[in-house]
C-alpha cells in the first residue's frame, strides 16, 4: 500500500522503515559567491531505530545541482547525498537533533561537501520555545577565492499560539 504526504513532498510504501522522498531547494549565499543555486534529487530514507526516546534514520539519493555564481561561472553536474540523522527526546522539554550529510560528485568523488546541522530546543514556558542551531559546511573542491569551511550560529524563539 502506498501513501503519499504532499505537505513533505514524501512518497512511501506501507513499510515505516523505508520511505522515499523527493527535495528541492533555490538558494543564494553571497559569502560564497553563490547568486543562484538550484537542487532537485530524490531517493529512500531508512528508518534504523525509532522509539519515544531516539529515531535515527539513514538516506541516500541523487541530485542534479545547478550553481551561478556572482562573477558567472557555473557548474551544472550530479551529486549522491548520503546522510545520517538522530534526534534525541531527552523529555517533554528538551530535544537535541543531529544530520549530516556527505555529498560527493557522481563522476569525481574527491569533489565532496560535507553539511552538518546540530539543533537544541528546549521549552522555555508553555508558550515559547527556544533554538539553537549549528552549522558546519566544509567542500573539498570550493569556488577560486571562497574558503573551504563555514560554519554557522542561530539562536530562536518560537511563540507558540
Amino acid at each position: 500500500m502506498w501513501f503519499v504526504d504532499c505537505a513533505n513532498a514524501q512518497f512511501g510504501f506501507k513499510y515505516q522503515w523505508l520511505i522515499g522522498e523527493a527535495f528541492t531547494q533555490i538558494q543564494f549565499n553571497k559569502i560564497q559567491q553563490i547568486l543562484r543555486r538550484f537542487l532537485w534529487g530524490g531517493g529512500f530514507r531508512y528508518q534504523i531505530f525509532d522509539t519515544e526516546a531516539l529515531r535515527l534514520s539513514a538516506g541516500n539519493s541523487v541530485m542534479y545541482e545547478f550553481e551561478v555564481y556572482l562573477d558567472r561561472d557555473f557548474n551544472d553536474l550530479i551529486r549522491f547525498n548520503h546522510y545520517l540523522s538522530a534526534e534525541w527526546y531527552f523529555n517533554k522539554v528538551f530535544t537535541l537533533k543531529h544530520t549530516t550529510y556527505f555529498q560527493p560528485r557522481a563522476d569525481y568523488f574527491e569533489n565532496f561537501r560535507i553539511n552538518t546541522e546540530t539543533s537544541a530546543e528546549t521549552n522555555i514556558t508553555k508558550h515559547l520555545k527556544l533554538h539553537i542551531v549549528f552549522n558546519l559546511f566544509y567542500d573539498t573542491h570550493p569556488h577560486p577565492g571562497v574558503q573551504s569551511t563555514f560554519y554557522t550560529f542561530t539562536n530562536g524563539i518560537t511563540y507558540i499560539f
